[in-house]
């Protein structure tokens, strides 16, 4: 399977052929054992059902607190889910608030308005 990836990316690009030293491919068992949170290798941690997408992910109504006082999740496995780029972002907001932390002071020099 990874060669046919890789043949499909050269196929569809100008810089895939000769420049490719190396490569790592890891199997769903690889994942699922290098990191037990991958169930069955799941990169999302948990099922990509709808009941469990968007305000739904980990557990309807957590966000991102748990019923355990100090305990916050954030990652794959919580709202927006896996492959969503600046989830941080949007999991540290709502634990700085409820530390008392400005976070529009914190990142004074950002580019992008919050």
């Amino acid at each position: 399977m990874a060669d046919r990836v890789l043949t499909s990316l050269q196929r569809r690009t100008t810089n895939m052929g000769a420049n490719v030293i190396g490569r790592a491919v890891e199997t769903p068992l690889d994942l699922a054992r290098r990191n037990p949170a991958m169930i069955d290798g799941d990169y999302n941690h948990i099922g990509m059902f709808p009941d469990q997408q968007l305000a739904g992910r980990y557990l309807p109504g957590w966000q991102y607190r748990t019923p355990i006082e100090r305990l916050w999740m954030c990652g794959p496995s919580c709202h927006p889910g896996g492959g969503v780029t600046g989830g941080g972002r949007a999991a540290v907001q709502p634990v700085m608030q409820a530390l008392g932390i400005d976070f529009a002071a914190t990142i004074r020099h950002q580019r992008f308005p919050v």
